[in-house]
C-alpha cells in the first residue's frame, strides 16, 4: 500500500475508486466500506484509494471534544492495509483545510488531482467548511465530473448503528466484549513497557505463557456476545 501525505504535490494518474473518514478503529462499518471500495476498484480497473485524516478534525476545531483514539495513526494504517487499498491519503487537518468548502474540494482535491471514478460513503456523510459538503452535493456534481456515489448502508448490532463512538464509549464503560463485536477483531492498546516495582513479575496472568491479546479477528467461535 502506499502511504501519500502531502495531497497538495499529489497526482493521481490514473482514475480511483475512494472513501473518507476518519476511520478510527477501524470497525464493521468501515470494514463493509473498504471491501466494497477494493471489489469495486479491481471491477472497475480503478485503483483503490481512502482518505483519512491527521490530527482528527476536532482537534482543531474544538479541542476540549476531540476524543480519545481508539486506534493510533500506526495501527490504523496497519489495518487498512489488511483491506487490500492499494492508496492512503493522509490530509494534514489544519486551518487551510478547514476553510475549503465542500463544492471546493470535490472540485479541487476529489476530481482534479484524485481523478475520482467510484466515491463510497454513509447517508449520513459531511465535510468541507461548516459541514457544507454532503451525499446530495456528491451526487449533484458527479453528473459534472463523471463519478459514481455508491451510499453505503450501515452495519446494525443489537438495533443500532456501528460507530467509532459507540465503541468508545464501550471501552471507557469496560464492555470490551461487545466492543470487539462492533470492530470485528479484538480491542488492543500499545505502549512502552518501563521499570517499576516488578510487581508483574510475581503475576500468572496466563496459564499459557504464550497467551497474549492482539488485534486480530475474531475466531469464528469467539464472538462475543
Amino acid at each position: 500500500m502506499q502511504v501519500i501525505n502531502d495531497y497538495k504535490t499529489y497526482q493521481s494518474e490514473t482514475r480511483t475508486s475512494l472513501t473518507i473518514g476518519n476511520f478510527d478503529g477501524i470497525h464493521l462499518g468501515h470494514r463493509r466500506i473498504l471491501q466494497d471500495l477494493v471489489n469495486t476498484a479491481k471491477q472497475s480497473n480503478t485503483r483503490s484509494l481512502v482518505i483519512t485524516f491527521s490530527p482528527h478534525p476536532l482537534e482543531i476545531l474544538l479541542p476540549e471534544k476531540a476524543p480519545a483514539l481508539i486506534t493510533p495513526p500506526s495501527e490504523k494504517t496497519a489495518l487498512i492495509e489488511q483491506s487490500n487499498v492499494d492508496i492512503l491519503l493522509v490530509l494534514k487537518f489544519d486551518a487551510e483545510l478547514s476553510c475549503l468548502s465542500g463544492e471546493s474540494f470535490v472540485r479541487h482535491v476529489l476530481s482534479a488531482k484524485l481523478q475520482v471514478k467510484h466515491m463510497f460513503v454513509g447517508r449520513n456523510f459531511v465535510f468541507g467548511h461548516r459541514r457544507s459538503g454532503d451525499v446530495a452535493l456528491l451526487q449533484r456534481l458527479s453528473r459534472e465530473l463523471d463519478y459514481v456515489v455508491h451510499v453505503i448502508p450501515e452495519v446494525m448490532v443489537r438495533g443500532s448503528r456501528v460507530s467509532s463512538t459507540w465503541i468508545r464509549e464501550l471501552i471507557q464503560s469496560g464492555r470490551i466484549g461487545l466492543a470487539n463485536r462492533l470492530l470485528g477483531r479484538y480491542y488492543n492498546i500499545s505502549g512502552r513497557i518501563v521499570a517499576g516495582q516488578g510487581i508483574g513479575r510475581k503475576l500468572r496472568l496466563f496459564p499459557n505463557p504464550e497467551c497474549m491479546l492482539h488485534s486480530r479477528p475474531l475466531g469464528r467461535n469467539s464472538t462475543p456476545a
